[in-house]
């Protein structure tokens, strides 16, 4: 292969990067589009990187923020709005045949506006007194110091430049984990040592001049989250329910998201009365089936589990008809069986990235009539897919949602019945 070269872009992947054929090999050249005729150089291995686009597609379009390019939070704001949409609608088509499901019933992408992200986790690094603060390169480490994210909702971007002083008087080296909450930021500070009393203090001292609800800290992503101050319990608000949310809690990436998922689970369950929500955390779908039926919430998260339960009661208590069950339960080690089923109309089931193999084969061996699963994540949804119809189930629908609005990512909602 010649040092440099020329190439035309055939196609688009699942990750959003240009398709190109050279003999028999396809690489994946990212920052490209069908159509496109560009001028690349070999990388490392078998890859290919972007040197110029020599002739762009009339499928290109300007992007929309200065930091796209070298920023790798976003993938595709340089496709047009009918080229964004296809690949989106194929990203879960191509996953759904590439699991033998020839003419998969996915339908249009519901859209969810840009500017709507509530949660961002950004990187931090100081060298030599400098802050940078944002997301990292796309494959590499280095931070893009962001300025701007037309992707994230206004009040995040807005304390951009408070949070990199915080990172400031902390280690030289972290994540900041922030959640816009109904009364204000949640934010959790993972850095490796534990904080000081100086950088506590600069914690306190931040969450009163930026009026933040609350600062937390752990070691690492996925660890327990110790709470450093709390000027008042972080609060959202899930089907008209208020949740006081636990430190690092998992919730859905935008409001309006969260309101298009409800609608559409509600929908495809219409008729059932007893649902199972398995992997509910703090109820974005519980609280919404709970309201029409009997639910039975399951999750590993004790603490999500305790924030449902209390909103489920206090909603109680104002008057609002609540059917709600709770359980903790690590649904990967013991995923619900048939005979704990007995009883129930439907299956909700949404879980981590990773998806739930083990509670597909198991909904798939049981006499459950409906089955509604929601993913984050095409790939593994496709598998637990095939778990489910290989089962004895038809899929049914296929909707995918847009709400991580120009990333590689896309939200998945789907109806099985048999």
């Amino acid at each position: 292969m010649a040092e440099r070269f020329e190439a035309d872009v055939v196609g688009i992947g699942h990750a959003g990067d240009g398709v190109v054929r050279v003999g028999e090999h396809t690489h994946h050249v990212p920052w490209t589009v069908t159509g496109d005729q560009i001028r690349v150089r070999a990388g490392e291995g078998s890859s290919l990187a972007l040197v110029e686009v020599v002739v762009a597609s009339a499928q290109r379009a300007d992007p929309v923020c200065q930091h796209f390019g070298a920023c790798g939070g976003c993938v595709a704001q340089h496709f047009d709005a009918p080229t964004y949409r296809s690949w989106r609608h194929d990203q879960v088509a191509a996953a759904l045949r590439q699991r033998g499901f020839d003419d998969p019933p996915v339908e249009d992408v519901v859209a969810v506006a840009a500017g709507s992200r509530r949660r961002a986790t950004l990187a931090w690094r100081t060298n030599r007194g400098q802050v940078d603060l944002g997301f990292r390169e796309r494959g590499a480490h280095r931070i893009v110091a962001m300025t701007m994210c037309p992707a994230l909702h206004p009040d995040i971007v807005a304390r951009l430049g408070d949070l990199r002083g915080l990172a400031a008087r902390l280690d030289a080296a972290g994540r900041l984990d922030v959640t816009r909450c109904d009364n204000g930021l949640d934010i959790t500070v993972e850095q490796k040592r534990e904080p000081t009393l100086a950088m506590r203090q600069a914690m306190g001292a931040f969450a009163e001049a930026a009026d933040v609800a609350r600062i937390s800290w752990r070691a690492g992503q996925g660890g327990p989250a110790e709470m450093v101050i709390q000027r008042s319990t972080p609060v959202v608000t899930l089907a008209g329910v208020a949740v006081a949310l636990p430190p690092a809690a998992f919730l859905q990436p935008s409001a309006a998201g969260e309101v298009v998922l409800q609608e559409l689970v509600t929908a495809m369950l219409a008729g059932t009365r007893r649902v199972v929500d398995l992997f509910c955390g703090c109820g974005t779908l519980s609280l919404a089936l709970a309201q029409r039926g009997q639910v039975l919430a399951i999750d590993s998260d004790g603490e999500a589990i305790s924030a449902l339960r209390a909103a489920g009661g206090a909603a109680g208590g104002r008057g609002l008809s609540i059917g709600l069950q709770t359980e903790v339960r690590d649904l990967f080690r013991r995923p619900l069986q048939g005979a704990e089923l007995k009883g129930y109309d439907a299956v909700v089931f949404d879980p981590p990235r990773a998806g739930a193999a083990a509670q597909a084969a198991a909904l798939a061996a049981s006499k459950v009539a409906t089955v509604v699963a929601v993913s984050c994540n095409p790939a593994t949804f496709a598998r637990d897919a095939r778990l489910l119809v290989d089962g004895g189930f038809t899929l049914r629908r296929v909707v995918p949602i847009d709400q991580f609005v120009w990333s590689q990512h896309v939200e998945v909602a789907a109806l099985f019945t048999r």
